[in-house]
């Protein structure tokens, strides 16, 4: 069904044209970031709280897990290339290779998760 390969509305930002501070304030309005972990990745941290970070690795390299797996904040997702084995879906490009379909998958569950748990903050 091509339909769950969708992904969900999203703005493709690049960070490069931005100020720093222009950077932040992007950062903190998103309510999920993809980004290919190591350096760049630093800019999820101005994430709102409950924000999705969605970080592209290499297999077999775990950039920035000793910080993401300490920021409470934050809902972290590491997608692997070898998230792509049995797929028939997927998309290359250049030499990573990761599943488009699992990627808007954990898009969309970002954005209804921060959207709940705003609704529930509005609520109390």
């Amino acid at each position: 069904n091509n339909d769950q390969n969708k992904l969900p509305p999203l703005h493709v930002i690049d960070f490069s044209k931005h100020t720093f501070a222009g950077q932040v304030e992007l950062a903190a309005k998103a309510k999920v970031m993809v980004v290919q972990a190591g350096g760049s990745s630093f800019l999820s941290w101005f994430l709102p709280p409950g924000a999705t970070v969605i970080l592209l690795a290499r297999d077999g390299k775990l950039f920035d897990n000793h910080i993401y797996d300490h920021l409470p904040n934050l809902h972290v997702v590491w997608l692997y290339e070898s998230h792509v084995q049995a797929v028939p879906n997927v998309t290359k490009g250049g030499e990573s290779i990761y599943d488009w379909g699992r990627l808007a998958q954990h898009m969309e569950q970002g954005i209804q998760r921060y959207d709940r748990a705003r609704q529930t903050l509005c609520e109390a």
